[in-house]
């Protein structure tokens, strides 16, 4: 293991961006670290999270009306793979996973060494989290992370933003409908990321450091239509009562607020928030 975070250590102090993105930049190369791959039903229909995320960014670049290129290279972490010395991102995106943040399996371990380099290291790399990714962040800042007393939080979710949330956001929302689909939470929030949002089941559901990292328990890049994939998946398995599953079904076709996050998602990575009119 410590050979290990030596090598890491020297890969970090090489990992730099190769460009400084501003507004009209028109190519934007990011790094997905991928820690899962989705259950094969939702894999068959929709791809793996490096499908996934990319057709998330795509639709969020259609709604802004930005000319816009996304280059992606993908690190499957699970088997400790990280963008190399030679390799330069403006933004780095965590993606979900089934295992637990709050775990010490080796790679989960690796991971948390990465993130605390990389934060430190390479403050210019925007950095996202998604569910596992948003937790794990908070993990590396020195925040906790907990399964969830209340229990899952699946399906469509209103989550509420706060007076800060609002302001960061640059918003006049008071509230947006995810896609949720998780067990742990983030039980303490660490010092330098405000919390934006909260839901009825957990009160930690997007942190920002300005200008550097930008998380998410919600799952943006997660349509309908996947959401009731993993959810069958999940009923099938014994894991969700066919009463939760169930209330999950009725909402299918209620719009989200998905890719709106998606494009400030973008918008972090291209620079900032766009003030909403």
């Amino acid at each position: 293991m410590e050979a290990e975070l030596m090598n890491l250590e020297s890969k970090m102090e090489r990992l730099q961006p190769t460009t400084n993105i501003s507004e009209h930049s028109t190519t934007l190369r990011i790094a997905l670290l991928v820690a899962d791959t989705p259950p094969a039903n939702v894999v068959e229909q929709h791809g793996d999270y490096t499908k996934i995320f990319p057709e998330m960014l795509r639709k969020a670049i259609a709604l802004s009306g930005r000319n816009i290129k996304v280059e992606w290279e993908n690190f499957d972490v699970t088997k400790m793979q990280y963008p190399s010395e030679h390799s330069g991102f403006q933004g780095i995106i965590l993606s979900g996973s089934a295992a637990s943040a709050a775990s010490d399996e080796p790679w989960i371990f690796h991971l948390n060494e990465y993130l605390k380099q990389l934060i430190t290291d390479v403050p210019e790399c925007k950095l996202v989290g998604v569910c596992f990714g948003h937790q794990l962040i908070a993990r590396a800042m020195g925040g906790t992370v907990a399964k969830n007393k209340k229990g899952w939080e699946i399906g469509l979710t209103e989550v509420q933003l706060n007076t800060a949330g609002k302001k960061l956001l640059k918003t006049n929302r008071d509230s947006l409908k995810l896609q949720q689909v998780h067990q742990d939470i983030v039980t303490y929030s660490p010092p330098g990321l405000e919390v934006l949002c909260s839901s009825n089941l957990c009160e930690v559901q997007a942190m920002l450091k300005p200008n550097h990292i930008f998380t998410i328990q919600g799952h943006p890049e997660f349509t309908p239509s996947i959401v009731e994939e993993i959810t069958r998946f999940k009923e099938k398995a014994g894991s969700l009562s066919p009463e939760l599953a169930n209330e999950v079904y009725q909402q299918l076709n209620v719009s989200d607020d998905s890719i709106w996050l998606a494009k400030k998602i973008m918008e972090f990575m291209m620079g900032g928030f766009i003030e909403e009119n």
